[in-house]
This record gives structure tokens, sequence and C-alpha cells, in this order.
């Protein structure tokens, strides 16, 4: 099955809820097994951990003030386009797998920039070099199936650094800023792939049955982390696997999306608060000797997903999105999303974004300070800019027993 215009649109979600369909699975998220069930038939499997929670509870003050700041030929080609058919909207945001607005200061017209302008299709799965100079991104502009493509910020050309037939999604850069991994499914299944940016082969890091995603690099570039939806369980785990030994990847723990602390010490990701739920929360881990420890839900609501967190520069602030009443149907959009910042033990929280667009996937540029994020203001699916200074702070009082809730109007 190929896709038209409009599926096109929709490839953004792919990037900001991690939705996919596995062969023969049900695309619609509630008949998955929920990917966070703590069983023991994991591929990756370890012993678990305790959990904690941090930030403040029901009594939240919220009180505002101001801030300053594989295959070849035919047959592949055949496959990849079978596979288009197997990526879902929401991919990039939930993880499913297939078988004018109102203005605050942080997002007034004179605090954004636009940095892509994709007419057609859509623009997602954003990653900034160390340097802050350069944005890697997917992007179906060109055709049905989604290339990686690198961009100057502040720049008008892009460089297409993928150009397979089939999907290749979620680049990272590597520390030093010599190298790209990236997920595709090039191969029949999704793997995760490193490329380097002077050109050459992907080298392929993962073969596997299962599904991998959203691969993040530790930041003296030994070790890869992605997420992979257990063959057995259905459920969406955190695996890592060292460089020069990718074969033996290991389980540390649940969830979608992880991203390294920029010490290395910590990885943030999302995860289902219940069985069959959309409605996720920001947890993170220790990474500590290859293993993951402590999990600790930082910012979760009642109603709402709380996903795509990523690191401040300093490593002491999340940036996420915030989706009230995430859609259940596959390949529906989210129709609105609202992008938040928080500091890691659950106080400060800061809303970036206050319109009625979907604002997804940000991600700090580190070299500047600014967040860039996925959104649809402009009529087609963009990567914008902004500087979170002037935004509202909802002063909380942590008792390190519960998890801040972030408010949850949309």
């Amino acid at each position: 099955m190929m896709f038209n215009r409009n599926d096109m649109k929709k490839m953004v979600a792919l990037a900001v809820l991690g939705v996919l369909s596995a062969g023969g699975c049900n695309a619609e998220f509630g008949q998955f097994q929920n990917p966070f069930d703590q069983r023991a038939d994991s591929q990756y499997r370890s012993d678990g951990k305790n959990v904690r929670r941090t930030g403040s509870g029901p009594d939240l003050r919220r009180t505002k003030v101001s801030t300053g700041q594989g295959t070849s030929g035919v047959d592949r080609v055949k496959g990849a386009e079978a596979n288009v058919g197997r990526v879902s909207a929401n991919m990039s945001l939930f993880g499913d797998l297939p078988g004018s607005g109102k203005n605050d200061p942080t997002d007034a017209s004179d605090n954004l920039r636009q940095i892509s302008f994709s007419r057609q299709g859509a623009d997602f799965d954003i990653d900034i070099d160390p340097t802050g100079k350069w944005v890697a991104y997917a992007s179906t502009q060109h055709r049905k199936t989604a290339d990686i493509y690198l961009k100057r910020v502040g720049g008008n050309t892009k460089q297409q650094f993928t150009a397979d037939a089939a999907h290749d999604v979620m680049p990272a850069f590597s520390p030093d800023g010599t190298q790209i991994a990236f997920a595709s499914n090039r191969s029949g299944n999704w793997d995760i792939y490193i490329k380097k940016i002077g050109g050459g082969q992907p080298m392929q890091i993962t073969d596997s049955p299962a599904q991998e995603l959203h691969p993040t690099w530790s930041p003296d570039g030994k070790t890869l982390v992605f997420c992979a939806q257990g063959t057995r369980s259905g459920q969406w785990e955190l695996v890592a696997a060292e460089i020069t030994n990718p074969k033996q990847p290991k389980f540390i723990g649940h969830g979608l999306f992880p991203k390294f602390s920029p010490d290395g010490k910590k990885i943030v990701f999302q995860k289902a608060r219940q069985r069959g739920s959309r409605e996720f929360s920001v947890w993170t881990i220790d990474y500590v000797n290859g293993e993951g420890k402590n999990p600790t839900e930082i910012a979760a609501a009642a109603n709402a997903a709380i996903i795509n967190p990523s690191w401040s520069a300093d490593g002491k602030k999340l940036v996420f999105s915030a989706i009230v009443s995430p859609p259940t149907r596959p390949n529906v959009k989210p129709k609105y999303a609202n992008i938040w910042s928080i500091n890691i033990d659950g106080t400060g929280r800061q809303k970036l974004t206050n319109d009625r667009y979907a604002n997804l996937q940000p991600i700090w540029n580190r070299a500047n300070g600014h967040v860039y994020f996925i959104s649809n203001r402009s009529g087609h699916d963009n990567i914008w800019s902004l500087r979170p200074t002037n935004a509202d702070v909802f002063v909380t009082t942590p008792d390190k027993k519960t998890t801040v809730e972030v408010p949850t109007n949309p």
C-alpha cells in the first residue's frame, strides 16, 4: 500500500509519539500488549529496580512568576514499498507499530524562527550537531518514504544524507559530529544504522527480529541506547549496545525514545502510565556500568501524554511536549500540543508555547540555548525554533514522593 498526499502530511507524527505496527499486529495502540508491562520474557531482560518519583503532589502552588530567561535490487525496492504501509502516523510519538492561536511571550512572532520550509510531505525527527550549526531531520517532502537531510541552521539549502527506497528516520549525531545513527526499515524491519557524514555506505548495527528505533549516543561515543519492541512481549524496551560489539545488546529498562544526558550519567525517556494507554509520562534512569538503575518519574499529567523529552546543555532541565487527550485511533495526528520545560528535580515548570497548533518533538540546541521543534503553524509540518525566555514559571515544592503534574489545558 502506498501513501497518498494526506498520509505524507501525517508522517511527522512518526517522529513524536513512536507508533509502529509489527507484521500481523493491529496498528491500533489499544490492541498491542503494553510496551511497559514488567514481564520476564524480554530477550534483553535483567533484574528490575526499585522505582521512585520526584516532584510535587496534588497541592501544587500554581503561583506565576516572571523570568528573564540487507536485500538489493527489485526485491528490496518492492519490500520498501510494502513497508510504506507499515509506518504509522504516530510512530515517533507513541511508539505505535502498524501491520490561529493565542500566543504568550515565548511563542510570539518576534521570538519564533522558521528553520525548514517544506510545502509537501512533512519534516520531523530533529537532531542538532554538537556545534549547534547543523540540523539533521527526516522528511517526506520529495517522496513517499522518508529520507534524512542535513541543513545549516539559518541556511537556505539542504543536503540529502540518505536516499534509500525505504524509510530512514530518527537521526542522531555522534558526540564528535562525524557520524549519524538512524533507524531504517530497509532490511524489512526497523534496525539501527550508522553512516559517516563524509559519505560511504551505512553500517548496520542491529539485525534482530525486533523493531528497533531512536538511537542515542553516550557522550564518549562508545555506546548506543535505543528502544526495541520485544519479539515475545511486544513491549518497548530500552537497550544498550557497544559500537564495537553491537551483537550483544543489553536490556536496561522499559520505555520509548531514550536520550543520554550530557554527562552520560542519566537517560531520559517516555513511558506509558498504565497498560494500553497513550498517556505517557517522563522518566529518567541512572546509567551505571552499563545498567539502568533508579527509575524516576519526573513529569506526568492525569489526562495528557507527556512525550519526547530532551536535555538542556547543562543537564539540569528537560523539554517535552504535552498532548491533552491524545488521539486513540491509528494514523491520527494530535490536533494540539504545547512545549514545556522543567527542572530535573520536577520544579520550575515553564510553558514555552501556548497556541492552537501541534508543537512537537522539542530539542535543545546546546550551543545557543534555543529550543527547536516541529510545528504545523505554517500549514505544513516544519522545523521552528524559539528562545525559552519570558515564560511563565509554576512554582512547586517537591516532596520527593510524588510526580510533578503539568497543567492539562490544551
